[in-house]
């Protein structure tokens, strides 16, 4: 056990991967939950097709909640949105209670309908984990639920960072300025994240004065930071200032993204450069 152990630890292609299945096999070990949950975690992280993937998933006589988890997890990085589903309703069929984690998928998946998964949250008790909170929270403020998204903001106890940010975004989101600003300045400890949000968000009210001015107070920036203050010029026929801050930006040694490269080209367009 210990020498297949320092084998997974190794593993980082398709073809290693395979040859721990094959191992397994010759050994009667692939039925085995905790193997078959192994095998689909690195199916996860190296993409593996979904019919090798499934192939693994089926070699379970008996799957367990932790491979029914991990299958779930897998396809839901695979962007296969009927599986996840399905995978789940055979969940509930059988009675048996995912993990945490995979209701944060779920409600992520299921875009503005995800409120149907918060009578579930609270009644498996799941509503204290950190991750399926702000899941929750974070799919009120995007949809457009912003007071119901504000009503679990003030239920919380320990408020997390990702938290504060979720429902900056989705007062910014609702066109409420004052709210966004509020917590703002209430906030305990803010990130690039929460920075960027407030530049985005005057962008889009097309105060770019706003916007550039928490752009210029930001303690740091990444590249998306950037982004958002070259978009927001550029989106406004603000050609000149995008091309001096494109420059400020690469003399600050920002390798640009494709975002960045689209900013700094449509404004050299509208100056007929």
């Amino acid at each position: 056990m210990s020498k297949l152990g320092a084998i997974v630890t190794k593993i980082s292609y398709i073809s290693q991967l395979r040859q721990l299945h094959a191992h397994l096999v010759l050994n009667s070990l692939h039925s085995h939950n905790y193997w078959v949950s192994l095998l689909i975690t690195l199916c996860t992280h190296l993409q593996a097709h979904p019919a090798y993937a499934a192939s693994i998933f089926t070699s379970s006589t008996s799957p367990s909640v932790s491979v029914y988890s991990c299958m779930l997890k897998y396809y839901s990085r695979m962007g296969a949105h009927n599986e996840v589903v399905s995978i789940f309703r055979c969940m509930q069929c059988l009675d048996l209670r995912p993990h945490p984690f995979v209701y944060i998928y779920l409600i992520k998946l299921a875009g503005k309908s995800g409120n149907l998964f918060h009578a579930y949250v609270l009644k498996l008790g799941h509503i204290d984990d950190h991750f399926v909170r702000n899941a929750i929270l974070d799919m009120y403020a995007k949809y457009g639920q912003v007071d119901l998204a504000r009503k679990l903001f003030e239920q919380m106890a320990d408020r997390t960072l990702a938290d504060w940010n979720s429902m900056i975004s989705g007062y910014w989101k609702s066109g409420k300025e004052a709210d966004a600003v509020m917590l703002f300045n209430m906030m305990p400890a803010r990130n690039i994240i929460t920075w960027t949000a407030m530049v985005t968000g005057y962008a889009k009210m097309k105060d770019l004065e706003s916007a550039r001015r928490y752009f210029d107070q930001m303690p740091e920036r990444s590249v998306v930071s950037w982004n958002a203050m070259l978009s927001a010029y550029a989106q406004n026929e603000c050609a000149e200032e995008a091309l001096k801050l494109f420059q400020q930006m690469l003399k600050e040694g920002i390798a640009p993204d494709d975002t960045t490269w689209v900013a700094a080209i449509s404004s050299c367009s509208s100056r007929n450069f």
